[in-house]
């Protein structure tokens, strides 16, 4: 099992939140950092870009699954928005033998496993390409009012409307 052959450490500045998958030895195999949303997301309490990433030769282990689950595994999770964006351009396909869509899937089910469900949305990067996926996990104790204004911003620009739809 991956968490047999792997450390988890957990390293924070003032707005990220880094965790990192290691060996005893010390080699990073893996990490998952939280950090608030680019200028998108201005104005979205509490909420933060997930971003995953398993070195090559430690892929097909479980890791990013057990990570991820590591990352999250916090009450004040419940207090946040916390999204994702899968940029197809980013993404191993070669490494891994599978297509874009299939790798789509896969990233689809590993955050669906920490409560993530796919939103569509026009943020332009996620609109570049038809395999760009955004999944979002909304916390239990997230203010309504934040939630009403992440949801109008998913399909509209942060220059549509200074109250964003509420």
């Amino acid at each position: 099992m991956a968490a047999e052959r792997t450390a988890h450490t957990f390293a924070s500045t003032c707005c990220n939140h880094r965790r990192l998958a290691h060996t005893p030895a010390g080699e990073i195999v893996g990490e998952v950092t939280l950090a608030p949303g680019d200028v998108w997301w201005e104005g979205i309490e509490n909420s933060y870009e997930v971003a995953l990433e398993v070195s090559s030769h430690w892929r097909g282990q479980r890791i990013a699954s057990e990570l991820l689950a590591f990352a999250l595994d916090f009450e004040v999770v419940e207090e946040m928005i916390l999204f994702a964006m899968g940029l197809s351009w980013h993404w191993d396909t070669q490494g891994l033998g599978l297509s874009i869509r299939r790798y789509r899937v896969m990233l689809s089910k590993l955050f669906a496993e920490q409560g993530f469900v796919e939103y569509p949305t026009t943020e332009p990067n996620i609109g570049m390409d038809p395999g760009n996926i955004l999944v979002a996990r909304i916390g239990k104790r997230v203010d309504q009012q934040v939630v009403n204004r992440f949801l109008h911003r998913l399909l509209h620009s942060p220059q549509d409307g200074i109250n964003d739809g509420v």
